[in-house]
């Protein structure tokens, strides 16, 4: 017998409030192991952020996860954002071989950031 999955609440949207944005790596992998990885995220999240009108207040990179400070300009601009970011960050930064492996896909995972939506809270 297979448990029933509940649906997913809507992610919390309300005009004008700031949030606190959690992005982790998979199993605390390092997202990052470079200033050039670093510089190329704060890249796309720039892009990404001016394209689907979020505002970002401020951000720490630390080296397995990601905060953030954004007050979103509309219901579904911070998902857009995040996926836009996701994909950008992921298919286009330039890794040695090696690293590919470890650092993408560790054991038990789904890639380099981890699976599902990122964590959020009100901060007003």
């Amino acid at each position: 017998m297979h448990a029933c999955a509940m649906p997913r609440q809507p992610r919390f949207y309300c005009s004008g409030a700031a949030l606190h944005i959690v992005q982790r790596g998979n199993n605390r992998a390092p997202v990052f192991t470079t200033a050039t990885d670093r510089l190329f995220y704060l890249d796309c999240l720039h892009d990404a952020s001016h394209k689907h009108e979020v505002a970002i207040h401020a951000y720490v990179l630390m080296n397995n996860h990601v905060h953030l400070l954004a007050s979103p300009g509309h219901a579904q601009a911070l998902p857009r954002m995040m996926q836009t970011l996701g994909r950008r960050y992921v298919g286009g930064q330039p890794m040695p071989e090696d690293t590919v492996a470890a650092i993408r896909d560790p054991p038990n995972s789904s890639g380099r950031w981890a699976a599902g939506r990122s964590g959020s809270g009100s901060r007003r």
